[in-house]
């Protein structure tokens, strides 16, 4: 099947990778690949089954692995980086995406609808439009993309070709992550039975976790830490959640009792020995040794659903919606703590978190908010609110040029006949075109419709 050419002609061959190697590591369900720190991937000289040093009895893995902050839904980072800027402020995004991969904030990419969209920091570019839904993005560099969804993408920035997998399509939709251009896992989650593949650059070969003795396992979630270190939970239907690890050659389940029994959603880390994963009932976390039950004070008894992060010091996840009127929140980790923050009024839970660092962090849901550095200077369009203003920065379509709001649906405020504010998809500064009419997937059947 021939590329399809959003700018130009050319690019990555039809499923082969692009030429090179190298990459970013993956690093975010807050953020992904990028510039902003490395992510060591393991921990050299640690042990990631017993904990142990070099000496301990169980395999010591390949500390080399490509820096970079990439990873899909949020972005993984190195072990520590420097706190946020004194003036950081959070700020309504520009779009309404599906889905985010940040480099840095000059190389942003989403998905929106059938579109896929790049920000070189000041401007937007669509990159290609398939009036067919597109779902994740993942990228290891920029000129190696793969946007999951039932229609599953590759390409070098340019073209885009269909991905096609040796057991025919994967019609509830592809989930792309990994550590380099030869290294990409290929998840079709939440379903049952699953599939899993690997991406060794040319060919994709089958990883579906070992079969268990009566029914098929529902995968919930996927994190690589290096080429011999990837963990995935999954379930039997309506069972209890298992853990696996691949070494390389082989998944081998973790023991039943590993982790409290759950609905698990995301996994982020930056390392083999700091990896965590959230759930309906809190979040876990992996040491080196064992997982460890987070006090659930700051979760409640709703947990979390999504994590990213950009370093070990600095880690969100975001908490869900439970009732009408609820603020959605995020709970964040300093290296030391869990606090609470709220972001925004609202119903819907934050979605996707994505970012290259602490002071330039994005998190989707009904409402984009975006975290960067404020101006301490008091004046209108310092991406902050000063005394007297009621709005910043000034957009013309929710706030004036005075930084006062602008009275109508999306202001923020419920209003004579409205029921809700603000709309869950609110392009806030008109950037991007309205997506097209999109066509729904097939059934597994592949039928349209």
């Amino acid at each position: 099947m021939g590329a399809v050419d959003a700018a130009a002609s050319g690019g990555a061959s039809e499923s082969g990778g692009p030429p090179g190697t190298g990459g970013n590591v993956g690093g975010s369900t807050a953020g992904h690949g990028g510039s902003a720190g490395s992510l060591t991937g393991v921990d050299a000289g640690v042990d990631a089954v017993t904990g142990d040093g070099p000496t301990g009895d169980g395999p010591v893995l390949d500390a080399t692995v490509e820096t970079g902050l990439a990873r899909g839904g949020a972005q993984g980072g190195s072990d520590w980086c420097a706190p946020a800027s004194p003036n950081d402020v959070w700020t309504r995004g520009s779009f309404g995406a599906a889905s985010i991969f940040v480099f840095s904030p000059s190389d942003l990419w989403i998905t929106q609808g059938g579109q896929i969209l790049r920000d070189d920091g000041s401007t937007w570019t669509m990159v290609l439009d398939t009036g067919q839904y597109l779902g994740s993005i993942w990228a290891s560099r920029p000129d190696d993309i793969w946007v999951g969804g039932p229609y599953p993408l590759h390409g070098d920035g340019v073209a885009f070709q269909p991905v096609t997998f040796p057991d025919g399509p994967w019609y509830s939709g592809v989930t792309f992550i990994g550590l380099s251009p030869t290294d990409v896992w290929a998840v079709e989650a939440f379903v049952s039975p699953h599939k899993i593949a690997h991406w060794d650059g040319s060919t994709w070969t089958a990883r579906t976790l070992p079969p268990p003795a009566i029914g098929s396992i529902e995968v919930d979630g996927l994190w690589p830490v290096a080429t011999n270190d990837v963990w995935a939970v999954g379930r039997v239907r309506a069972g209890a959640p298992t853990l696996f690890r691949w070494d390389g050659r082989m998944w081998q389940a973790w023991p039943a009792n590993a982790i409290p029994v759950a609905d698990y959603y995301s996994f982020w880390g930056t390392s083999a020995s700091d990896v965590w994963l959230i759930g309906d009932r809190g979040i876990v976390h992996f040491g080196g040794k064992d997982w460890s039950l987070i006090e659930p004070t700051v979760f409640s008894m709703n947990g979390g659903r999504v994590l990213g992060g950009s370093c070990r010091n600095d880690v969100w996840a975001s908490l869900p919606s439970t009732a009408l009127g609820y603020h959605p929140q995020l709970a964040h980790f300093d290296g030391t703590k869990w606090s609470k923050l709220t972001i925004d009024s609202g119903t819907s839970s934050p979605g996707e978190i994505a970012g290259s660092g602490p002071d330039h962090l994005w998190v989707l849901g009904g409402v984009q908010k975006h975290r960067h550095p404020g101006s301490s200077e008091a004046l209108c369009g310092n991406v902050r609110i000063d005394p007297g203003e009621q709005c910043d920065p000034p957009d013309g379509v929710t706030c004036t040029v005075n930084c006062l709001r602008l009275p109508g649906c999306g202001d923020g405020v419920i209003g004579a006949g409205e029921q809700c504010a603000p709309p869950r998809q609110l392009h806030l500064w008109r950037h991007l075109p309205d997506p097209p009419a999109l066509r729904k997937p097939p059934d597994r059947s592949g039928r349209a419709v």
